[in-house]
């Protein structure tokens, strides 16, 4: 008897947790469309479409494509620039991982190696530098084979990827419920 009320009672919260997710969810959807109506900017585009893989229509290819309104030939260049860029980052992010965890093993250590650590940390920026090099070249293709209307587009992608890599949130992060986060309302 007691073990019935048990699992009626944890059958009725988990069903009240998914409601109350649920709508959390529809709420969150609903301003952040409402959001980017407001502000001019076009609605954000769902990781998961119908018959598409998540992975490989990720929310940065499948603007390109999708709002950009990339011809077949555009789309074509553009999926090759993307598989070069990506063949030659591959093995420096590789060894990136392989020097954070060689940092890592220096790190726990009860003497750490300071000159080890240094050069490891050179290496990396070296690494980083090279990574920042070939998205360079990559975002220039992707000017290259855009249309003159299009590149006004690709100038709001540009500013947002590239203030995010540097720490600064993009136009669409600097507002946390209606309200700019500096402070002004």
């Amino acid at each position: 008897m007691i073990q019935n009320n048990r699992n009626r009672l944890i059958l009725i919260v988990v069903g009240i947790l998914t409601i109350i997710n649920i709508a959390v969810l529809a709420t969150m959807w609903v301003h952040v469309n409402r959001f980017h109506a407001k502000e001019g900017m076009p609605p954000p585009i769902p990781l998961l479409e119908e018959g598409r893989d998540s992975v490989a229509f990720s929310s940065g290819h499948a603007f390109f494509i999708e709002e950009l309104g990339f011809s077949e030939t555009q789309q074509s260049d553009f999926r090759d620039s993307r598989q070069r860029f990506k063949a030659d980052a591959k093995p420096l992010f590789s060894e990136i991982r392989q020097l954070n965890s060689l940092l890592i093993e220096e790190i726990i250590k009860e003497s750490p190696d300071q000159s080890k650590l240094d050069g490891i940390s050179s290496q990396t920026g070296a690494l980083h530098s090279k990574v920042k090099q070939l998205t360079i070249k990559h975002l220039l293709e992707v000017k290259a084979i855009a249309t003159p209307q299009q590149q006004e587009k690709l100038v709001f992608f540009y500013r947002d990827l590239l203030s995010r890599e540097s720490g600064q949130a993009g136009r669409g992060m600097q507002y946390r419920h209606g309200q700019k986060r500096n402070g002004n309302k």
